[in-house]
């Protein structure tokens, strides 16, 4: 027998979803080599976690060797030819097989959207040439759980987007993240009314099923306490501000808020964490919150007097990426969840909103030069709006790993 380190190269497999022959020719031009990967192990990376099979799509849990382990539905991020838009990939899709958040349809002239793709989108593009000529590329998205369903009110071609109520149209800071504790003292008015105008969580059960969690109760999120799904997007639950601070309300008692109690009422499981990543940036990007030495003890404490400067006071549009997305430690399938973010931030905001975005997580997979998709995606929607629209990108470290390298293979 040949030793395992020893074995030969084996030819990539044929895709059981797509369909694709991974060794042939060119068959990852134009592709995204984790969805080759993906579908040669069939989709062994994405089965970890604690729960069951959801009947779905993976199949996670002690019984997950049962099933075969392959989503009905990829989740895909889109981009069209140059002189395209989303409109046109709509037109020339069946919805059988290629589903798009309708709030794409909103953002006249954008090359970029997210899909639900079936195995139907990968034949079609394969034999169909009109669609070859719109699909530039594609990526892979997070192929787990709901993520691998159909959308809710996907686009039509002749579909026109409700108008969102409550657009906001002052100054706007937005925070793509997770643990967000939207009720924190840094994140209200002086009178003690939420700044969260609108929140979109992407999950929609409670733990995220993924390994080094701390919720082992696996159950859908109840929509009377998370909130409903958003129509433009298809999936997660959103809470509006007036929501929220009904929320606050019934949980003050003798002027106090418990928020411990509002945050199990509202199912924010992940915030049982000790620390949370969302609370913490957006507490430095918008809160009012500056520290002071005493003179006694000498330790900082917080001061919550009112300032004056905008961050301080502007509305606040929060975005809670699903926390499979954050225990993914390539990062590579955020370009999703990221672009979808994004996506519900601006659909709340009228066209005259001036929009600060902060995306806290990054990828460590890709190339990092400008050329990916998302890199790409949101070049583009900064154009778009015309100066009215700034995204913070992370550039940390990566906890201190040296995670990247340039190599040929041969």
């Amino acid at each position: 027998m040949i030793p395992a380190a020893l074995a030969p190269w084996q030819a990539l497999a044929q895709g059981g979803v797509t369909g694709t022959d991974w060794a042939a020719p060119e068959a990852l031009e134009n592709a995204d080599p984790y969805l080759a990967w993906a579908e040669s192990d069939r989709f062994a990376g994405y089965r970890l976690g604690v729960g069951e099979g959801t009947g779905e799509g993976i199949a996670t849990g002690p019984d997950a060797e049962a099933y075969p382990g392959e989503p009905r539905w990829l989740p895909i991020v889109i981009e069209l030819a140059g002189d395209a838009e989303v409109i046109d990939l709509v037109r020339a899709s069946q919805m059988l097989w290629l589903q798009i958040p309708s709030v794409y349809l909103g953002q006249p002239g954008l090359r970029f959207c997210t899909a639900r793709a079936g195995p139907g989108f990968f034949s079609a593009l394969r034999e169909q040439p009109r669609l070859r000529q719109l699909v530039q590329r594609y990526e892979l998205g997070l192929p787990v759980e709901h993520h691998t369903g159909p959308l809710e009110r996907p686009a039509t071609a002749t579909q026109v987007p409700a108008p969102v109520p409550d657009r906001l149209s002052g100054p706007v800071l937005a925070l793509i993240d997770g643990g967000l504790a939207l009720a924190h003292t840094a994140f209200l008015r002086p009178d003690g009314s939420p700044r969260v105008r609108h929140f979109w969580r992407q999950d929609d059960r409670f733990g995220s099923g993924w390994p080094g969690d701390t919720a082992r109760v696996r159950r859908p999120l109840d929509p009377a306490r998370a909130g409903p799904t958003p129509d433009l997007m298809g999936y997660g639950h959103e809470i509006s501000g007036n929501v929220l601070h009904a929320a606050m309300d019934a949980h003050t008692r003798n002027g106090l808020l418990d928020e411990d109690a509002l945050y199990r009422h509202l199912q924010l499981w992940d915030l049982f964490h000790t620390a949370n990543h969302g609370t913490h940036v957006m507490s430095q990007a918008c809160g009012p919150v500056r520290y002071v030495d005493t003179i006694a003890s000498e330790a900082r404490e917080p001061d919550f007097t009112p300032r004056q400067d905008l961050a301080s006071q502007c509305d606040l549009i929060a975005v809670q990426i699903d926390w499979s997305n954050v225990l993914d430690t390539s990062g590579g399938a955020m370009n999703v969840s990221i672009l979808d973010g994004l996506l519900y931030i601006l659909s709340r905001c009228t066209p005259e909103a001036q929009v600060v975005v902060n995306i806290s997580w990054g990828t460590l997979a890709g190339p990092h030069d400008g050329t990916s998709i998302l890199e790409a995606a949101m070049d583009q929607l900064i154009a778009l709006h015309g100066g009215r629209l700034d995204i913070v990108v992370p550039a940390g470290n990566g906890y201190q790993s040296r995670t990247h390298a340039n190599a040929l293979l041969g």
